[in-house]
């Protein structure tokens, strides 16, 4: 994944985050098979919260691709930048 398209799933919320980061880090010695992203969605949930996971996988993605995040004074985003 680029920073690029790292950018606009962030900015849609789109879950392909967290499977872009089960990806990354699938380790084929120790696990198998790969997840296809439906039979992630549906297992996900056994190891906590979706959207604590998500806002996780978006906090690694923010530091790999040095991503700053513009808010209001609301605390709602304006960019990712």
């Amino acid at each position: 994944m680029t920073r690029e398209q790292y950018l606009m799933m962030r900015k849609g919320g789109n879950f392909n985050i967290i499977y872009e980061f089960y990806k990354d880090h699938f380790n084929y010695d120790k696990h198998s098979p790969l997840l296809s992203l439906e039979q992630l969605a549906q297992t996900l949930p056994m190891f906590g919260d979706p959207n604590l996971i998500f806002e996780k996988c978006c906090k690694y993605y923010d530091e790999k691709f040095k991503v700053i995040i513009i808010k209001d004074k609301e605390g709602k985003t304006i960019a990712n930048v």
